[in-house]
């Protein structure tokens, strides 16, 4: 061993006679069983390319399916929760309108029919008849009117709940 060398093998920094700085010599950072270990484990297909084995791959098809488990019913939940906001919001949009023509007509009207939705539309209370979200496109006949709240009610989602 170099008398000049460090406790792990390698020589300091020192200047030549032209000044130029020398390398550091760095110590394998494996041993050479290590990397022989290695090597094996590597899979090459027969053209020499490098490929994952078979664990690997069930490996990976297991975490995402774990993952998908996890993330499917998040989002399931997630948009029931936002299908029964936008019926709450459609629920406030018609009584809205429900108002508005009973003050503008001086009228009392409390039947919520598909045939008096379209005459909020064409008086223009309404840009279009809400539909019930999540129910498919004919499904306006779901708001029913109530003498309880504010007088609507979704048959699929219920009235409006106050937030806690």
């Amino acid at each position: 061993m170099d008398a000049r060398a460090h406790s792990d093998g390698s020589i300091p920094f020192h200047g030549n006679k032209n000044g130029n700085k020398t390398e550091r010599v760095c110590p394998d950072p494996l041993p050479k069983e290590v990397r022989r270990h290695m090597k094996l484990l590597r899979t090459t297909t027969k053209r020499g390319r490098q490929a994952f084995t078979l664990i690997e791959l069930m490996i990976v098809i297991a975490i995402i399916g774990v993952l998908a488990a996890i993330a499917v019913p998040n989002f399931k939940r997630a948009r029931e929760r936002a299908n029964t906001r936008a019926c709450y919001a459609n629920q406030k949009t018609i009584a809205g309108a429900l108002e508005m023509y009973n003050l503008d007509k001086n009228t009392d009207v409390k039947a919520l029919d598909p045939a008096f939705l379209g005459s909020l539309v064409t008086d223009g209370y309404l840009q279009s008849v809400p539909n019930d979200p999540g129910q498919g496109g004919t499904s306006s006949a779901h708001y029913v009117w109530i003498n309880d709240g504010n007088g609507i009610k979704c048959e699929a989602h219920g009235t409006i709940q106050k937030a806690n």
